[in-house]
């Protein structure tokens, strides 16, 4: 049975928490901070087409640290410490947070998180572990315990190799996914060897729809009746699309309608959205940052994603601003220190 250790219960990290502990071959601790007495008195109330529906269901354990994970009466070990917070580097440092349960040479560190880059520093803090990528698709929510799956569970999962890692190394390595895939269900996920790929095709739509929907608080259908889709996020992903190619990333010709009819018949409001509404803090960095930085590498013009991360660089720093996170000083603000 293996011991894994899970950071990040929303919708995403609950389901993968249940469909770890279903598989029977895991012993999940989930850390729950905002619902912990919730889930402790009640459990989470769970709708799945994939996993069934579950009424009070918890995980092997519920803590509200991660050091009351490991520190228990009994120390734990964990093979496998499962990240599902959001990508947030200029608000937390994951590499930081996890240092208390990752054992030297022994665990296994999976990022299921959107975005492109975000495996580097993890690996960099953690030379002698092996890092796993996983690119979730599936679409559910969790609001107060209570979650909701309305899209089909499916996890690709691959490991993270630095170009310089000794073969052996990368062996070991991508043993060690397919042995994830099989803990969490191979109905549900499966082994890549070459996770970027899918992270750069989720790219595609996060880095276009999920930035148009927050900036202006339009659902998926509305951005299709209002023209935004046809006139600023289909040639948004163009731009995602190239960049993807110069990067030896190729998709099919029809990838961004594909991405476009995704939502058909819904009126879905991405997550960056929903941070945008509930004055959350969101994940600009990974998703467009960072693809506009892969751009810069390659000698690629974006003006589209440019003009899109700046706009949403000053929604970030209002929300930042409401959460006590920066401060605009009393005297005021002159150009001049910022031009």
């Amino acid at each position: 049975m293996k011991s894994v250790l899970l950071i990040g219960t929303g919708g995403v990290g609950t389901i993968a928490g249940l469909s770890l502990t279903l598989g029977g071959q895991a012993n999940v601790t989930a850390v729950v901070r905002s619902a912990y007495d919730r889930v402790i008195c009640e459990g989470y109330k769970i709708s799945s087409p994939d996993h069934g529906n579950h009424s009070g269901w918890r995980p092997y354990r519920v803590v509200r640290t991660i050091d009351e994970a490991v520190n228990s009466e009994t120390p734990v070990v964990y093979d496998y410490v499962v990240v599902s917070l959001k990508a947030l580097p200029d608000v937390y440092c994951i590499e930081e947070m996890i240092t208390p349960a990752v054992k030297l040479s022994h665990t296994t560190i999976v990022l299921i998180q959107n975005g492109i880059g975000i495996e580097e520093p993890l690996k960099k803090a953690y030379p002698y572990n092996v890092v796993l990528s996983g690119v979730s698709m599936i679409g559910c929510q969790n609001v107060g315990a209570v979650v909701s799956q309305f899209e089909k569970d499916r996890l690709i999962v691959g490991a993270f190799l630095p170009e310089s890692a000794p073969e052996a190394t990368n062996q070991s390595a991508h043993a060690i996914a397919k042995e994830f895939t099989e803990i969490y269900g191979t109905q549900f996920a499966e082994y890549t060897e070459n996770i970027t790929f899918y992270r750069w095709r989720k790219l595609v739509y996060n880095a276009t729809i999920n930035p148009i929907c927050a900036l202006t608080l339009l659902d998926t259908g509305r951005c299709h009746l209002s023209g935004l889709s046809k006139n600023l996020t289909f040639p948004a992903m163009q731009e995602v699309i190239a960049i993807a190619a110069a990067h030896n990333h190729i998709f099919p010709d029809d990838i961004a309608d594909s991405m476009l009819s995704s939502d058909d018949g819904l009126y879905y409001r991405p997550s960056m959205m929903l941070d945008v509404v509930y004055n959350r803090p969101f994940e600009l960095e990974a998703i467009l940052g960072n693809t506009i930085k892969a751009a810069q590498s390659k000698g690629i013009s974006c003006p589209t994603l440019s003009l899109l991360y700046t706009l949403l660089k000053g929604v970030l720093w209002r929300v930042k601003e409401t959460q006590g996170m920066v401060q605009a000083p009393e005297e005021g603000v002159k150009w001049a220190a910022y031009s």
